[in-house]
């Protein structure tokens, strides 16, 4: 669903700009390109640590180009000189999943690499944002400097319809959210 739910949520970010520029953070095999891809979306980018899930994404030709990264990275390991390049960054269940998945640390260099104007926004499991090692604050230091703003968060219901990922909704699938911040 996660997948699914990004790119209805990236198609409601760019409307008829279907030359916008996205970079997929997290993009594993290239279940959310592909998604995007369906949507009219052309000029997807994919970011993520795994090699022999980038193999598989470039096997199905749904990237542009592909940036493999060195290991998970923290804050300034994003690494990627392209300043002002995107207009959209995504990423689908790759947030705030554990202390060792990318979190609020990467957002000032996302906020970089992204065009004013531009957007980030992420479609996680509503557990994953709960987590008590996010240093939340971070964000809030972003708001304050002027870097990017937060939208309300929108709850998406039954994110997940394996019901065995989660026990905290009585019984039934997991809610998401879709987290959007917008690059002043």
């Amino acid at each position: 669903m996660g997948p699914k739910i990004l790119a209805d949520e990236t198609a409601i970010l760019l409307g008829d700009n279907t030359t916008a520029k996205i970079l997929d953070v997290g993009s594993g095999t290239g279940l959310s390109g592909d998604e995007i891809l369906k949507k009219g979306y052309s000029c997807i980018d994919a970011f993520d640590s795994s090699k022999p899930s980038c193999e598989v994404a470039q096997k199905k030709g749904v990237y542009d180009r592909i940036f493999l990264s060195k290991g998970c990275p923290k804050g300034s390991e994003l690494q990627l000189n392209l300043d002002n390049t995107y207009d959209l960054i995504v990423s689908a269940g790759t947030f705030w999943v554990t202390p060792s998945y990318p979190g609020v640390d990467m957002f000032e260099e996302m906020a970089r690499i992204v065009k004013p104007g531009g957007q980030i926004l992420i479609v996680v499991n509503q557990e994953y944002v709960q987590g008590e090692w996010q240093n939340w604050d971070k964000l809030k230091d972003l708001e304050e400097r002027g870097v990017l703003k937060a939208r309300e968060v929108k709850v998406v219901p039954n994110y997940r319809m394996n019901v065995s990922i989660s026990n905290t909704n009585n019984g039934n699938p997991p809610n998401g959210v879709a987290m959007i911040y917008d690059i002043l």
